[in-house]
């Protein structure tokens, strides 16, 4: 093989691996116990506490009390990049309580997050009128994902008006 042929080869690999990264940390990836599902913490959270999850979803609301911010997400499967598929199918809720302050404006309501910690157990809350049992889970990293832009309307310039010009 020439030379341009492996450079072409070595840089198209070293695309293809660092575009499915993960977004959390190496040492922390590695410690994360992929065979624990979601629907597992939400029906016995207590049997698999202690272990490191990776989970992620929409941001429901975000407080920070004097324990830490607590997040409470609406799950969603992880695709590609541990990304949260944007789909309407989730296994429930779960709360992420990390230990310092996130601006709630930032972390705001329909931001998609990736969040990997420790399962804690549940905690029992109010989810409008009924008794909801939350997942909880000790965030070690949290991951907010970049909003999408809004879309630009193209504009077509008429020396009379301006009015949209769609194709």
């Amino acid at each position: 093989m020439n030379r341009i042929s492996i450079v072409i080869i070595s840089l198209l690999v070293s695309v293809l691996t660092t575009g499915c990264a993960s977004i959390i940390s190496e040492e922390l990836s590695r410690q994360v116990d992929s065979s624990v599902t979601f629907e597992e913490v939400f029906d016995n959270p207590e049997a698999v506490k202690g272990t490191i999850v990776l989970f992620g979803g929409e941001i429901v609301s975000t407080k920070n009390l004097k324990e830490g911010a607590l997040v409470e997400v609406v799950q969603k499967p992880l695709g590609a990049g541990d990304k949260p598929k944007r789909i309407d199918d989730s296994g429930g809720r779960f709360l992420a309580l990390y230990d310092g302050f996130l601006d709630g404006e930032i972390y705001a309501k329909g931001r998609s997050v990736t969040v990997c910690g420790v399962v804690q157990g549940s905690r029992v809350s109010l989810l409008d009128e009924i008794e909801y049992n939350y997942p909880l889970i000790e965030a070690k990293e949290i991951h907010l994902w970049k909003q999408a832009p809004p879309p630009e309307t193209p504009f077509y310039h008429s020396p009379y008006r301006i009015w949209p010009y769609w194709y």
